[in-house]
């Protein structure tokens, strides 16, 4: 259960809201700094959702004039932990939020996530924009489908084999998109998923490029917003972190010429035979796209960006059966892509 504890209302850029711990909640500090599309600080009614597999679920809502800071008491559920150094790690679902700012014809969204493991207080701007009239009032409501999702990216050659895994507690992060109902332009934010079940493979071989795709959640909601006599409804798409994820998972691969990219992020060099163990981080930049699709209420389709939580890591392992030669591992974003050949 989520609960509000605090609010402060704030003329200047100032926020007093903190993050406290408990035995099995987070006190969330949150702060919404609101501009009209000049820059300007703008009065507006804010409602925060946490974005769950059955649609948006209000847990707080308020106004103030340009600057709101406040405090959310949010639920810590563990699902795993790790030892590194002697020190025990403890990994938490990420928690999806959406703060939605609205006024008289104008309104703005933000989706971010909160990892409990990870306290810090959150600020965020949300840009209100103006709101297209629509010709007719659409069905609010909520509509899921899945997708296989890319997660990974890998190469290997002959005599070099690679395997991968991905440990329960690991997040992947996706891009979400929300707008005004009727706007055609797209406002990106993103949620997490955390995985519920590890996934690892066996070594794969071969002149081959790998793909590894997991299966996750996305949700398409409508929601209507009332201001007055005046309605103001609007769209986002969403990936959803489940209690079962990933609940399917499979990998394919095509053929690659051998060649190592010219410019990469970093890389590795392994002795023939040795085995290397590189840990898949991710970046700030999305690596891969997945489309996503609704047919009702109305044909809906968006390219979500798609990367990884560094921590805690998955793992890729590089190793080979020749005795001697070395063994070049080039990644990019966080070796969440790699090519592996010999040189």
């Amino acid at each position: 259960m989520v609960a509000l504890i605090a609010l402060v209302v704030l003329g200047v850029v100032t926020s007093i809201a903190v993050n406290v711990y408990f035995k099995d909640k987070l006190v969330q500090g949150i702060t919404v700094q609101m501009e009209d599309e000049g820059g300007k600080p703008i009065s507006a009614n804010l409602i925060i959702n946490e974005l769950t597999d059955e649609g948006p679920k209000k847990i707080w809502s308020g106004s103030g004039p340009g600057i709101v800071a406040t405090s959310l008491i949010l639920p810590k559920e563990e699902v795993n932990t790790f030892e590194i150094n002697g020190e025990k790690i403890r990994v938490y679902r990420s928690i999806n939020l959406e703060v939605i700012a609205y006024t008289e014809g104008k309104m703005g969204v933000a989706i971010f996530s909160v990892d409990p493991a990870r306290p810090e207080h959150k600020s965020v701007k949300i840009v209100l924009r103006d709101v297209p009239k629509t010709k007719s009032e659409p069905t609010p409501g909520v509509w899921t489908t899945y997708e296989f999702t890319p997660v990974l990216k890998f190469a290997t050659w002959d005599d070099i084999f690679a395997k991968y895994g991905y440990p329960r507690g690991a997040k992947i992060r996706i891009e979400s998109k929300t707008r005004p109902y009727g706007s055609p332009t797209w406002v990106s934010g993103y949620t997490e998923v955390t995985l519920d079940s590890g996934l690892f493979s066996p070594y794969l071989s071969g002149k081959n490029k790998y793909t590894v795709y997991f299966q996750i959640k996305y949700v398409y909601a409508i929601t209507e917003l009332e201001m007055g006599e005046e309605k103001i409804y609007y769209e986002r798409v969403y990936a959803v972190d489940t209690n079962t994820d990933p609940v399917a998972g499979y990998r394919d691969y095509v053929s690659w010429h051998g060649n190592l990219p010219a410019n990469y992020d970093e890389y590795y060099i392994t002795p023939a035979g040795d085995t290397r163990e590189i840990a898949i981080t991710g970046g700030h930049d999305y690596a891969f796209s997945v489309s996503v699709g609704f047919s009702y209420p109305a044909g809906i389709t968006v390219a979500l960006g798609v990367t990884k939580v560094p921590s805690p890591p998955a793992t890729l392992s590089v190793t080979s059966t020749r005795s001697d030669g070395w063994v070049k591992t080039a990644g990019f974003n966080g070796f969440i892509e790699s090519y592996s050949n010999w040189i």
